[in-house]
């Protein structure tokens, strides 16, 4: 995986959704679409589950990182 080919889209969406003034409707409505037509290309069910676990634990660990002081909080 070339992480500076990536980064350099990432970086080209990202500018082009802030010079745009998307929304967060909008932005969701663009991953959306990205993840529907990466979806539509792959033809093996075992290779969507895969991808499915990668973005749960993805999204996991985002809310595990960036409110565990929330969670803390609460607990305590």
């Amino acid at each position: 995986m070339d992480q500076k080919k990536i980064s350099n889209v990432v970086a080209s969406i990202n500018k082009l959704l802030v010079e745009n003034d998307f929304t967060l409707e909008e932005v969701e409505a663009v991953v959306q679409s990205l993840i529907r037509h990466f979806l539509d290309n792959i033809t093996d069910i075992a290779d969507i589950d895969y991808f499915q676990d990668r973005l749960n634990d993805m999204l996991d660990r985002y809310v595990d990182t960036h409110f565990e002081d929330v969670f803390e909080d609460k607990a305590g």
